[in-house]
């Protein structure tokens, strides 16, 4: 019995890491079109790594949702903008619980 559970927490152990790695590939391949992409594609790449890591604080939510935010705002995307802004106040509130940021 302890064998097996020796082995099946093992295997989790290894399943995490993989997501994590296949994360961290999706996220620099992500950030290597945003550099090459203009305007409206580079919105929609910066929306893409938005969703990635939604609400992660380890891989810096906050900051880049500000980033999107801002390039919205800028293109007149102001729906995108409006649904991240609350995003963001809700990740603020609750997440890192720092209502006066939010």
């Amino acid at each position: 019995m302890k064998l097996a559970l020796f082995y099946i927490s093992l295997f989790i152990v290894f399943g995490i890491s993989a997501q994590q790695s296949d994360i961290k590939k999706s996220i620099s391949k992500i950030h290597s079109n945003i550099q090459q992409s203009q305007n409206g594609q580079r919105l929609k790449w910066m929306d893409s790594l938005v969703s990635i890591v939604k609400y992660k604080t380890d891989l810096q939510y906050d900051t880049i949702v500000n980033q999107t935010i801002n390039l919205a705002l800028k293109l007149d995307s102001l729906e995108l903008a409006g649904n991240h802004i609350a995003d963001l106040i809700y990740y603020k509130n609750n997440i890192i619980s720092n209502p006066s940021e939010g």
